[in-house]
């Protein structure tokens, strides 16, 4: 379905190209090479979807950068109209691809269950947090993973506002000291950012290993 998708865009690609210029020569380049572009970018622009609701917001940077460059292509080429209408649809179609299909009540439950949950871990009320703290003196810690996992670590230590915390009890670290929510956050923030560059890095070593084998 994606494949279809960036397939599509490739002919806007090739409009954009050929508007570029009037000489003929450099029109079939442009368009050879605006083809391939669009290929590429709509991947990245779908991408996008896939990470509206979890951690690890780069693909939608990257993302967001590519619409903005067909925007400003399209009105270098004289057809705005074109490269917008086609990247709306990418936007749009990224969607389809990340949430679309059938799902069975469990599985139309269990999402409306997480993203449930990661609503109310953006906004807890001060009443509900107080609640909630007394019940479970490291609710913050507790709950941290699946904040970091929903991509919501940031608004959720600052429902704790300036309130310092013991030391987390399951990262092991140098820290003795009490700190605030969103001190803590931004510490388990970094070690999955350690830990997501050691598996890519395990990853490529892997296949490298493979290759030269």
């Amino acid at each position: 379905f994606r494949y279809l998708c960036c397939a599509s865009h490739l002919f806007c690609g090739i409009c954009v190209g050929m508007n570029m210029s009037s000489i003929l020569a450099i029109q079939i380049l442009l368009a050879v090479i605006f083809a391939v572009l669009a290929v590429i970018t709509a991947w990245q622009i779908q991408a996008v979807a896939y990470r509206t609701h979890i951690r690890g917001k780069i693909p939608v940077y990257i993302g967001t950068g590519c619409f903005l460059l067909w925007i400003l292509l399209g009105l270098i080429s004289g057809q705005v109209w074109i490269p917008l209408g086609s990247v709306a649809i990418q936007v749009v179609m990224g969607y389809f691809a990340a949430y679309g299909g059938r799902r069975s009540d469990l599985g139309r439950t269990s999402a409306s269950q997480i993203l449930g949950y990661r609503a109310f871990l953006k906004n807890i009320p001060a009443e509900e947090l107080k609640r909630l703290c007394r019940m479970d003196p490291d609710f913050f810690f507790n709950a941290a993973p699946f904040s970091l996992a929903l991509g919501v670590i940031v608004p959720f230590a600052k429902c704790f506002g300036g309130r310092k915390l013991a030391p987390c009890p399951y990262l092991v670290s140098g820290i003795q000291n009490r700190r605030t929510a969103a001190e803590w956050a931004r510490i388990l923030a970094d070690v999955c950012d350690r830990l997501d560059a050691r598996q890519r890095r395990m990853q490529l070593e892997k296949w490298s290993a493979i290759r030269f084998r």
